[in-house]
């Protein structure tokens, strides 16, 4: 009996205990969080102004996503985007999308040419394929009116999972040169036929489209000085990049998600040398982002480890959280006669908060929109612990499967992965525009 009574004092005692740590824990966080009023891109940006004294010595600006079709994540990245242009001397946005494909875009962007719709649907990634993304396309164009070159913001992109419109755009630009490509027409005109075709081949094929593009990468190299003698520098980097993309896509046809982000770090880094400046706005999923070696629960090196190894303390990670609400996702909807699995884009909701979660202890706050600087916020003991220990956090990607919601919870160290977070209490689904076929790109 007294065994019993000693086990019941004790777990009261350790039950009081954890309840004090997480209300001091719960003051601490919204002690130092920094209070954001709306994510929507209009009005006063006076909630806005910590940012300049946050990010004086960043230079490379990566804001995530824990999903890929929150409305609030997509218009908070607009806003703080129009605040780091106007206030901060931004002029490099770039998005997780495919390089050569966002070049439409940034025409657009630039100088007012073609559609933004179609030019939006044109990335073919049904996840950006959304209001909120065409509204900050189209702040971006209103931004550049009137300004010089040198003043505007430009819509980048950085991704390399498909070769249909570099190879295109080679051709393109071999034949302006007037330069015998003969060698290389068969592959390109294969490449340039459909987006998917990398990934239709099997690996015997893939291993010698490799080497052919790789020849093809050479063959640039060596008429380097004809080409920029005819049309500049600037042209001549640009062409050779479209190559570069051509044999990362390749490889990543026939490579695991460690070549993919390895890519997008590299094509980041010739973004900032090809404008001259380590000045830019990064949009891609919090998975991406992610500054630590290994990616919890995948086991490859992200594409935040690589940009911090390239632009070191400069490079400033924002992960995106959320509690409760709705976000678009793909579900699987049929198999097709050849066991292909076919996607839907729906709408899915969550809820609950997941005890001892980050959102968990996030909601309990009641700041309905925050973020929290890591290395202000580590002052506090009790805020220290709880970003260097292991804790579940929400990473939801291109699909999602309603009836294991547990399941996209990851255990990570929130300190190793992100230099800070931007949470939001309640959540809305992101606005698709027309459809985009949902298939295995993104």
């Amino acid at each position: 009996m007294l065994r019993l009574i000693i086990l019941i004092a004790t777990t009261t005692l350790l039950a009081l205990q954890s309840t004090a740590q997480n209300k001091e824990l719960v003051s601490a966080i919204k002690q130092y969080a920094y209070p954001i009023t709306t994510p929507k891109p209009i009005g006063p940006d006076n909630d806005l102004v910590f940012l300049e004294n946050l990010l004086k010595d960043k230079t490379v600006i990566a804001l995530g996503e824990s999903t890929h079709g929150t409305k609030e994540f997509f218009q908070m990245k607009h806003r703080l985007l129009k605040y780091m242009v106007q206030n901060m001397g931004y002029r490099l946005f770039a998005i997780e999308a495919n390089q050569p494909e966002c070049e439409a875009i940034n025409d657009y962007v630039l100088y007012g040419i073609g559609d933004p719709q179609q030019a939006l649907r044109g990335i073919y990634f049904w996840t950006w394929n959304t209001i909120e993304v065409l509204d900050m396309i189209k702040w971006m164009r209103i931004f550049n009116e009137g300004k010089p070159d040198t003043q505007k913001i430009h819509f980048l992109g950085f991704d390399m999972q498909t070769g249909m419109v570099a190879a295109k755009k080679i051709k393109a630009q071999l034949d302006k040169q007037q330069i015998d490509y003969g060698k290389y027409k068969i592959v390109l005109d294969s490449i340039a036929s459909n987006k998917r075709y990398l990934y239709s081949l099997n690996n015997t094929t893939k291993a010698n489209i490799l080497l052919q593009l790789q020849d093809l990468y050479n063959f640039a190299l060596s008429y380097k000085k004809d080409f920029v003698n005819k049309s500049g520098e600037i042209e001549y980097k640009s062409h050779l990049q479209h190559v570069s993309i051509l044999v990362q896509a390749i490889e990543n046809a026939q490579s695991g998600p460690h070549y993919r982000d390895s890519c997008m770090a590299a094509n980041i880094k010739w973004i900032t040398d090809f404008y001259g400046t380590d000045k830019i706005v990064i949009w891609a999923h919090n998975a991406h982002i992610n500054k630590s070696k290994v990616a919890a629960n995948y086991g490859y090196y992200s594409m935040g480890y690589w940009l911090k190894k390239i632009y070191g303390d400069t490079y400033y990670s924002i992960g995106f959280d959320f509690n409760t609400g709705s976000f678009r996702a793909r579900r699987a909807k049929y198999v097709d006669k050849d066991m292909v699995s076919r996607y839907e884009v729906v709408t899915f909701t969550i809820d609950n908060t997941l005890k001892n979660s980050t959102d968990y202890y996030f909601s309990k706050t009641d700041v309905p929109i925050f973020l929290l600087d890591y290395a202000s916020a580590s002052q506090n003991t009790s805020i220290r612990n709880f970003l260097s220990n292991e804790i579940k956090t929400k990473s939801i990607g291109a699909i999602y499967w309603a009836k294991w919601e547990k399941s996209y919870y990851r255990k990570q160290k929130l300190i190793d992965i992100y230099d800070a977070t931007i949470y939001f209490d309640k959540t809305t689904s992101a606005v698709g525009l027309n459809a985009v076929r949902a298939d295995p790109i993104k």
